[in-house]
């Protein structure tokens, strides 16, 4: 969906779509340095020859890792949805009430 070029922004919008970029941002440059600190872990315990209990630090890290790359993909992908106009946070809270409110009736989905 292309939004038109004179779509009003919201303050709140703008708001949480910064907020959004921001920790996805944070989130991907931690999740990067937790892949290179277990690529590192990764090297020296093959080059050393020895599995043992210094592999289960190297698991975490690696899942670590791929976790707050991929929460920081989806936060920076969200927040530009937000900045550029793509998604209101009135739209979305009121979707979320009408949903919630359909449940209750019973009529909404499992």
């Amino acid at each position: 969906m292309v939004p038109s070029p004179h779509r009003p922004l919201g303050r709140v919008s703008a708001f949480i779509g910064s907020r959004l970029l921001l920790v996805g941002v944070v989130a991907s440059v931690v999740g990067f340095v937790c892949l290179v600190l277990a690529g590192v872990e990764l090297w020296l315990v093959v080059s050393r020859g020895r599995l043992g209990r210094n592999v289960v630090p190297l698991v975490a890290g690696g899942g670590l890792a791929f976790a707050l790359l991929s929460i920081g993909q989806s936060a920076w992908r969200t927040g530009l949805r937000y900045v550029r106009g793509e998604k209101a946070v009135s739209r979305d809270l009121a979707q979320f009430v009408a949903r919630r409110l359909r449940q209750r009736r019973g009529e909404g989905r499992p």
